[in-house]
């Protein structure tokens, strides 16, 4: 059996795909649900995307058959597409946002390979973790440091999907308090509530995960 039949995708919205790409993400953590990945796995990572306006009658299961090499592709973590009116490479428009559930696996750019994994209370996390979460530091507050969501390059207030400097924290753990309340809302699932999670370390390959040998 080939060892890559069981690669499967994960979902990252706009500024922890842009993290994850550059490789400043290198853990997550989920309300576990299915089956732990083993270590090796192989993720490739789902996000917001756009192709050219002429391929937006085309389904997601038709762009599976497009060849990536072919088409441009705009990602929306980038913070640069067809919002502010620019165009495609070759003159084309960027078509629709297309949300990351529908992104093919043959349009992904980043791949994830599974090098650790464990349980734990979310409490348990420590600000090393939160920084490998993603979370972002910037000093440019008069020279002290704060955290929070950065954009497509982990800067504050002025890159797409940055939060504004009045959100960011004194502390990454704070900082990933908040973001981890905002995509679990629900009670039982919430920071308070100190759930059990399952953490997940992964290297990152800026590569589709069809042109990634191991």
């Amino acid at each position: 059996m080939d060892k890559h039949l069981s690669d499967s995708p994960i979902l990252m919205f706009g500024p922890m795909a842009a993290a994850c790409h550059r490789g400043a993400k290198t853990q997550t953590r989920r309300i576990p649900h299915k089956i732990p990945p083993r270590i090796g796995h192989r993720f490739w990572v789902k996000e917001s995307f756009r192709v050219e306006a002429l391929y937006d009658d085309i389904g997601p299961n038709d762009l599976k058959e497009l060849n990536l090499s072919s088409i441009p592709v705009w990602y929306e973590a980038n913070g640069d597409g067809s919002d502010d009116g620019r165009c495609a490479p070759g003159g084309g428009q960027w078509g629709k946002l297309r949300p990351s559930i529908f992104m093919p696996k043959n349009l992904s750019r980043t791949t994830l390979r599974v090098t650790a994994r464990r349980h734990e209370h979310l409490h348990e996390i420590t600000e090393d973790d939160a920084l490998a979460e993603g979370i972002s530091a910037t000093n440019i507050l008069n020279g002290e440091w704060r955290y929070g969501i950065g954009g497509p390059a982990g800067g504050p207030s002025g890159e797409k999907g940055a939060w504004p400097l009045d959100r960011w924290k004194s502390d990454p753990i704070d900082a990933f308090r908040v973001l981890w309340d905002e995509l679990y809302p629900a009670e039982e699932q919430s920071w308070y509530a100190n759930p059990l999670v399952r953490v997940v370390c992964f290297s990152v390959t800026q590569k589709n995960i069809n042109e990634v040998s191991w």
